[in-house]
C-alpha cells in the first residue's frame, strides 16, 4: 500500500522525506542520498507498459486515466511504498489521483501560503506577484521532468482535496 507524503510545491516535502528516509534508512552519510528511497509521483517509470508515450504526447492529461492502474502497479510488490506528491488529491473529470485499494494514508505538509509564496519566488526567481499568481490559480497544471502533468489547482484546493479524504493522515504544519 502506498504511503503519500503530500504537499503544495515549496511547503517542506523535501525536509520531510529526508528526516523520515534518514530514520528508516540510515546508511548513507550523505542524507540526500537517501531521498531515493521516498520517489515522487507521478514518475514515467510507473506508467511503462501501461500507457504508451505517444498517447501522453498528444495529450498530456490523459496520464490522469492511468493514475489508479500505476498505483496497482507499484502495489504488486505487497510492501509499504512511501511516496512524495505534489499533485491534487482529487479527481479530474471522475479520474481520482488515488482510491482506497491503493492507499492506507498520507502525511499532508501544510505550510503558510505567504511563505510559499516567497519561497517560490526565490526558487523560480520570479516576482512574488507571478508566485502569488500560481498559488491562486485553480488551474494550476505544471509539467515535470519527464513531459509528465500534475494538476496542482490553488494552494487551498489543493490543501482541501487532501484534507477531506477519509484516509488516515497525519498533517504537518512546515514552520
Amino acid at each position: 500500500m502506498i504511503l503519500w507524503l503530500a504537499s503544495y510545491p515549496k511547503s517542506g516535502n523535501t525536509w520531510l522525506r529526508i528526516l523520515i528516509a534518514n530514520y528508516l534508512w540510515p546508511n548513507n552519510s550523505n542524507l540526500f542520498d537517501n531521498l531515493k528511497y521516498i520517489p515522487k509521483f507521478p514518475d514515467k517509470k510507473y506508467f511503462e507498459g501501461i500507457v504508451d508515450e505517444d498517447i501522453l504526447k498528444k495529450d498530456n492529461l490523459e496520464i490522469f486515466s492511468h493514475f489508479i492502474t500505476a498505483q496497482e502497479k507499484i502495489n504488486l510488490n505487497q510492501e509499504l511504498n512511501i511516496l512524495k506528491t505534489h499533485n491534487f488529491g482529487g479527481s479530474i473529470k471522475e479520474k481520482w489521483f488515488t482510491n482506497s485499494d491503493n492507499t492506507c494514508g498520507f502525511i499532508y505538509i501544510i505550510r503558510d501560503p505567504r511563505s510559499v509564496v516567497i519561497s517560490k519566488s526565490f526558487h523560480h526567481d520570479n516576482s512574488i506577484e507571478e508566485s502569488l499568481k500560481s498559488l491562486i490559480s485553480p488551474n494550476t497544471f505544471v509539467d515535470t521532468e519527464h513531459d509528465l502533468i500534475e494538476f496542482r489547482s490553488s494552494w487551498q484546493i489543493h490543501y482541501l482535496s487532501w484534507v477531506k479524504r477519509t484516509y488516515p493522515n497525519i498533517l504537518v504544519k512546515y514552520e
